[in-house]
């Protein structure tokens, strides 16, 4: 094979996916959200904890991991 498309969505698309996922499917009630303080990572997460907010289910935790 020559080449491999591998398509990605935007950081907002997989923040709000997450989020979704986690309260409708999942039933979660309580969400932290860690990211590993990469451009991505933080996109993502501050994209997920605004929709967690939307969907009535705020995080408890947001914070950052250092990565090695």
């Amino acid at each position: 094979m020559r080449f491999v498309f591998r398509p990605a969505s935007p950081d907002d698309a997989q923040g709000v996916f997450a989020a979704d996922y986690l309260v409708q499917q999942v039933g979660a009630k309580r969400i932290g959200v860690l990211h590993d303080t990469s451009v991505y990572g933080r996109g993502a997460a501050e994209v997920a904890e605004k929709r967690l907010d939307e969907l009535g289910v705020p995080a408890v935790l947001l914070g950052a991991i250092q990565p090695d």
